[in-house]
């Protein structure tokens, strides 16, 4: 999603298209403030706050909130664990509580391969894996494929351009 910062907080605006018939469009809205910053330190830890809906209706959105922890697992970084622990509130559902777990490795100078597994209490769960090539330190592209148990669209695919520009 596209996201700027101003004063240490991201706040970020996307779009998501979806192909298979009957899946609605969604817009997304997230705000991220770091309260210890992993590119400075060896571990890292924040708070996001995040809004999902259909621009097509007038239901309620998909609300959720989470504590993303990022901490490197070698002194060169090369291989990289993300964890978050949450809370989600979909559209007309009771809120359930949320986690996840995902790596990064540094396979090669510009190559990184990716894996995260999520889910909730109610054991709702999604995993997806893919790989990651920057062109420079500010820009990427990457590509996944992911599966969530009980999504009627079967696997999805993400091809992902990732811009960042100075803070």
């Amino acid at each position: 999603m596209p996201a700027c910062h101003f004063a240490g907080t991201e706040v970020a605006l996307g779009y998501s298209y979806f192909t298979h018939p009957g899946s609605a469009d969604r817009w997304n809205l997230g705000v991220k403030r770091l309260w210890r910053d992993f590119d400075a330190h060896p571990w890292g830890i924040g708070f996001a706050l995040g809004a999902e809906w259909d621009g097509k209706t007038s239901e309620s959105p998909h609300w959720s909130a989470k504590v993303p922890f990022s901490m490197a697992l070698d002194p060169d970084r090369r291989l990289v664990l993300h964890a978050n622990f949450g809370w989600s509130k979909p559209h007309a559902q009771p809120g359930a509580v949320t986690g996840g777990v995902g790596i990064e490795w540094a396979a090669a100078k510009a190559w990184t391969v990716l894996a995260e597994v999520a889910g909730d209490h109610r054991g709702d769960a999604a995993g997806q894996f893919g790989v990651r090539h920057a062109w420079s330190e500010s820009t990427s592209v990457g590509l996944l494929v992911g599966h969530r148990d009980g999504l009627e669209s079967g696997p999805w695919l993400t091809f992902g351009l990732n811009l960042a520009w100075p803070h």
